[in-house]
């Protein structure tokens, strides 16, 4: 769940040329460059995760079950949400809440730059 919204991420992000190694670092190509180097672990790591929280000018919630995040956005907004009981840890439901929520706030704006394409 976490390298697959990592993976989401990067694509809408940029980055070319992804794959895993077999510890679970993801590389890949984000242009300019053509050099593969490590993608961040945005789900995975919490300074990571903070970074793109900051970044996209996200703002998370706490539910009676988990935490949503709410991106706001070119009169648009978002909201995407992480159940604590599909994780292990509170800090790993922070974190997809996060990706996904940046994913939502990407796909969205993709889609409302061109509407007649599928996202």
């Amino acid at each position: 769940m976490y390298l697959e919204a990592e993976i989401d991420l990067a694509h809408l992000l940029g980055w070319g040329h992804i794959c895993e190694d077999r510890i679970g670092v993801l590389y890949g190509a984000k242009p300019p460059s053509c050099e593969n180097r490590p993608i961040p672990k945005w789900a995975r790591d919490n300074d990571e995760a903070f970074k793109l929280m900051v970044e996209h000018e996200l703002s998370l919630n706490v539910y009676g079950g988990g935490v949503s995040g709410t991106a706001k956005y070119g009169g648009g907004g978002s909201l995407d949400g992480s159940p604590f009981c599909n994780h292990e840890t509170k800090e790993a439901a922070y974190r997809l809440a996060i990706v996904k929520t940046v994913i939502r706030k990407l796909r969205d704006i993709k889609a409302n730059e061109n509407p007649h394409s599928p996202t």
